[in-house]
C-alpha cells in the first residue's frame, strides 16, 4: 500500500469578468457533448465550452422561470437536469430546454442525485430521500412522487444491477422501495453488523454497504464481505465513493483508503496542518 503524494497543479480563475454571470457559483455538471455547465445562485445557468460562457436565465430561457440555480445533475442518457430553489425541476436535451415539475416545499424536494435513468424513465432524489420518478410518453414526462416514511436524509438512495432500490433507515437499517412504498428489511443476510452506515451503487451496478464492521457487496440474495485482506479484518466503515475502475475509497474511522480487489491500494496521510 502507497501513500497518495501532493503533486504541482496550475489553477485558473473564472469569474464574472470572464462572463460567468454571478460568482456564487452552487453546482457544476459536464453533459456528454463535452460543455460544462454552472448553476449560480443569482445569475441563473451557464454553458462553458473552454473559452466563453454563454448565460441562460428566464430572459431568454422561460423554461427556467428562476436565476436561483440549486443543483445540476447528468443522467446516463445525457440529458441535463436542473434543480432551482424555487423547488422547480427543468430538463435539458435534445438541444432544448423543458420545464418538468414545480414544488413548494423546500428543502425538502431541492433536487440531490440521479438514482436511475433509461431512454423512457428517470428516478431522482431529493436531499430528504423524495423521490420523483418521471415516465417519458410523446415527449413529456409524467411525474410521481415517493415520500419515504423512515428514511435517512443523511444517506443516498441507490439501486441496484437488478432494479431494486435501497435505502438507509434513520436508526440505520436496510429498507427497499417495493410497489412505490417504502419496505423495511428486518433480516439482511450475510453482514456482520445491521448497523449501516453508507451505502452506493458502483459504475457497473454492483450495490456496496458499509456497516460497523465491515465492507460488503448485494450478490443478489446475500451481502458478501468484502473487506481487503491485506488490513484489519473489522473496520467501521463511515463513507465510500466509487471510482470509475471498480475501486472504493473508503474513509474508516483509521483514516481514508482506496481499495481494489479486496486489497487496500493507497492511503491518504494525514495533513499536520503545515505547507500549502
Amino acid at each position: 500500500m502507497v501513500k497518495a503524494a501532493p503533486e504541482d497543479f496550475l489553477v485558473q480563475v473564472w469569474d464574472t469578468d470572464a462572463g460567468l454571470p454571478h460568482s456564487s457559483v452552487t453546482s457544476i455538471a459536464q453533459t456528454p457533448d463535452g460543455y460544462l455547465w454552472v448553476g449560480t445562485m443569482h445569475g441563473g445557468l451557464a454553458r462553458f465550452d473552454g473559452e466563453r460562457f454563454v448565460n441562460f436565465h428566464p430572459g431568454n430561457t422561460p423554461e427556467l422561470r428562476s436565476i436561483e440555480i440549486q443543483k445540476l445533475l447528468v443522467d446516463a442518457q445525457g440529458t441535463l437536469w436542473v434543480g432551482t430553489v424555487e423547488g422547480a425541476l427543468v430538463s435539458y436535451r435534445d438541444g432544448r430546454f423543458h420545464f418538468e415539475r414545480q414544488s413548494t416545499e423546500t428543502p425538502a424536494a431541492w433536487l440531490h442525485e440521479v438514482i436511475s435513468s433509461d431512454r423512457k424513465s428517470v428516478m431522482l432524489s431529493s436531499i430528504y430521500g423524495w423521490l420523483f420518478e418521471g415516465t417519458l410518453e410523446h415527449g413529456t414526462n409524467h411525474w410521481t412522487t415517493l415520500l419515504p416514511q423512515d428514511s435517512d436524509t443523511s444517506a443516498s438512495t441507490c439501486r441496484d444491477r437488478e432494479g431494486t432500490i435501497w435505502y438507509r433507515t434513520q436508526d440505520g437499517g436496510l429498507g427497499q422501495v417495493r410497489h412505490n412504498k417504502f419496505v423495511r428489511v428486518p433480516d439482511v443476510p450475510g453482514l456482520r453488523s445491521p448497523h449501516i452506515n453508507t451505502l452506493l451503487t458502483d459504475a457497473s451496478g454492483d450495490f456496496w454497504v458499509g456497516t460497523d464492521k465491515e465492507i460488503a457487496r448485494w450478490d443478489g440474495g446475500k451481502f458478501v464481505n468484502m473487506m481487503p485482506t491485506n488490513g484489519e479484518s473489522e473496520l467501521a466503515v463511515q463513507q465510500m465513493a466509487a471510482c470509475p475502475d471498480g475501486s472504493l475509497w473508503v474513509r474508516t474511522d483509521k483514516g481514508l483508503r482506496k481499495c481494489r480487489e479486496r486489497q487496500w491500494v493507497a492511503q491518504v496521510a494525514a495533513w499536520d496542518g503545515d505547507g500549502p
